[in-house]
């Protein structure tokens, strides 16, 4: 369910078109020209994962549909199939097109909220998951859709995951959905697909095509309620009942307004079960404007784990998808020397070319090991997941680098020879946001995988909340793992 929200945004933008007005060829090409001529002057290598001769047709196919005019929402669409050629830091975003689609009461509200992280963004819409399903579930049962008949997916329309080149319901693996309302599901993945660069980690393509899917079941095939959706195993039609775009979007704005608080509340939260004398302090982002936030509720959380001799300790980092930092602070919560990150690295300096050098920079500049308050056995366990990226990935390195805990659960989305360091930019006509990695960064001395992988493979994938009985169940076989 962690994807759950990010779906239903995409799943909008079809209905954008109407609502946005077009632009002409003209302003359109010159967005282009802004957006490549930015990415060729700041890249480090942007025919890292495609040819020139690769990366050249499809930029020559994007310009050819820029000769009629479209709506920003198009136009998104058209310049996201670069994405195919570029890494996860360097990409055309979809927010803006997300943006135009949410009701403008709506963005109005967000604007005029206290809560100033929230202002200009909705990039973490994905946190609403947890404690806005309740809401949702009362709305869907009102209208008098049945959950079990969309496979428990708790939505107005079926959404569905993509698994061994087929089109699944969510929660199910036997019968592939080859076609809903008229509109073959195998032309859908294909549309999806367009978006996405096969050379990074699979699991992120999977997680990426999973959320595109739906894009192109409702809006690029106009597909609206009721589905009549067709398995592969039966020719006969199921009629799956739901609600229309503008009663989701209507109500799933109030629940939105109605969470922002709780929202702000739960980026960094922690448990501490003293019996068994365990504590898990859950880290939903390094975002650079809510460090101070980050700080705060690390020191609180080191203070009582250190007054009560918490032995076993859990950083959640399993949905965390990176930010400005590394979160370095949170190292001394275990006794450590020096603490190092390092990588080789090359950047693009404008006038200049590309620079390359290899860096062995102290992380953690002030050692701790004289801390009396410290547990001299205590264990750090660090979770991650496919969805751990960017410099949450990183503080996973500089804990594997440095042999300074445990990595448990799935390899993270962040690849060992990766792009970073984004800076945004905006395109003059459209004003369509984009962002352009400006470093890349080499582990592959110090790490030999595609990913960073845990110590202690663990299943992530349906994991909302880590109860104590799961945290037990890590220790156990971490103390089975290292008496063998």
């Amino acid at each position: 369910m962690r994807t759950f929200f990010p779906l239903i945004f995409f799943a909008l933008l079809g209905t954008a078109t109407a609502q946005t007005k077009l632009y002409d060829p003209k302003e359109l090409k010159e967005d282009a020209d802004y957006y490549f001529s930015t990415l060729y002057r700041m890249h480090p290598n942007p025919n890292y994962f495609c040819s020139v001769s690769k990366f050249n047709k499809l930029k020559s196919k994007i310009y050819s549909e820029l000769d009629k005019p479209l709506s920003k929402t198009d136009f998104i669409l058209t310049m996201a199939q670069i994405n195919f050629c570029l890494d996860t830091h360097s990409v055309i975003p979809l927010d803006d097109a997300v943006a135009e689609i949410v009701t403008k009461s709506l963005t109005d509200k967000m604007k005029e909220t206290t809560f100033s992280f929230f202002r200009d963004s909705i990039d973490n819409i994905s946190f609403f998951q947890d404690f806005t399903m309740a809401s949702l579930k009362e709305f869907i049962k009102e209208k008098n859709i049945d959950k079990d008949s969309i496979m428990n997916s708790m939505v107005f329309f079926p959404v569905v995951k993509t698994r061994d080149k087929g089109i699944f319901f969510l929660g199910d693996s036997t019968n592939n959905i080859i076609d809903i309302n008229g509109n073959p599901t195998k032309t859908m993945l294909s549309e999806a697909k367009k978006y996405i660069n096969k050379k990074l980690n699979p699991e992120s393509n999977l997680r990426i095509i999973n959320q595109y899917i739906n894009v192109m079941i409702l809006s690029k095939n106009n597909i609206n309620p009721p589905f009549r959706i067709k398995l592969s195993k039966t020719n006969r039609e199921k009629i799956i009942k739901g609600i229309t775009l503008s009663e989701w979007v209507n109500e799933f704005s109030n629940v939105v307004l109605a969470s922002l608080p709780k929202y702000h509340e739960t980026l960094y939260t922690y448990e501490i079960y003293p019996e068994n004398s365990i504590a898990i302090f859950h880290i939903q982002t390094f975002d650079g404007e809510k460090r101070d936030d980050f700080i705060e509720k690390l020191e609180k959380f080191k203070e009582e784990v250190n007054r009560q001799g918490i032995r076993y300790i859990f950083y959640d980092l399993s949905a965390n998808s990176g930010g400005n930092h590394y979160g370095d602070e949170a190292v001394d919560i275990i006794k450590h020397g020096n603490v190092y990150f390092k990588y080789t690295k090359t950047t693009r300096i404008p006038g200049a070319g590309v620079v390359k050098e290899r860096r062995n920079r102290k992380s953690v500049s002030s050692p701790n090991q004289d801390d009396t308050d410290i547990p001299d056995d205590r264990i750090l366990f660090v979770l991650q997941s496919a969805l751990t990226a960017s410099n949450a990935d990183y503080f996973c390195r500089i804990i594997a680098e440095n042999k300074l805990g445990i990595l448990v659960g799935e390899p993270t989305e962040e690849l060992t020879k990766t792009f970073s360091v984004a800076n945004a930019y905006t395109m003059p006509h459209t004003s369509v946001n984009f962002q352009v990695a400006t470093v890349f960064y080499d582990f592959s001395d110090y790490f030999k995988g595609l990913t960073t992988s845990p110590d202690i493979y663990w299943d992530m994938k349906n994991i909302k909340e880590f109860t104590e009985q799961e945290l037990l169940n890590i220790i156990s076989v971490y103390k089975n793992k290292k008496s063998k």
